[in-house]
């Protein structure tokens, strides 16, 4: 059978080729003068610089920045129309839940947008992962389990094997 990605090739072994100079061996053959250890040594050159730990000098100051709206003004920007007693009392959680809240301030905050869409599919996502988390960590609670269960089993079969010895000797 012929290969059609090599046709050159029949299928037998070929012949051996014949050995090629080691990297030491060209070195020398092209002007190295030393053994094969200086020349490895050589190979290794200084540690350089780490550049992720290199920082530039400290820039200037920049000026004071204005003070900025508190939450409670920004919301009232936002339409909010209450006292500020009233919006610290709208934001209690009424006893919802962390998904139910997400969900109300993506419905409250965000349009019917791709934004929108993006968060709640982002949601799903954290959903996903944190059940794939709780997945892992009650499989390895399960594999400590059984593992302390088989410790007391051999504990248990080591005693009795002890028993045995010692009524075999008698």
């Amino acid at each position: 059978m012929v290969d059609l990605e090599n046709p050159f090739r029949d299928g037998r072994p070929g012949k051996d080729g014949k050995d090629g100079l080691s990297a030491y061996d060209i070195a020398v053959k092209h002007g190295y003068v030393g053994t094969e250890e200086e020349w490895l040594a050589s190979l290794h050159g200084r540690d350089g610089r780490d550049g992720l730990s290199v920082q530039g000098p400290a820039g200037v100051q920049g000026p004071q920045g204005e003070n900025g709206l508190s939450a409670y003004e920004l919301d009232c920007q936002e339409g909010f129309v209450g006292t500020r007693q009233e919006w610290l009392q709208s934001l209690k959680t009424q006893g919802k839940k962390l998904p139910e809240l997400q969900q109300d301030i993506l419905n409250m905050a965000l349009p019917a947008t791709a934004e929108k869409k993006f968060l709640t599919g982002a949601q799903d996502v954290i959903g996903a992962v944190n059940e794939t988390k709780s997945s892992t960590q009650a499989a390895v609670q399960t594999q400590t389990a059984i593992t302390n269960m088989l410790t007391i089993q051999l504990a248990q079969l080591n005693a009795k094997v002890k028993m045995i010895e010692q009524q075999l000797k008698k």
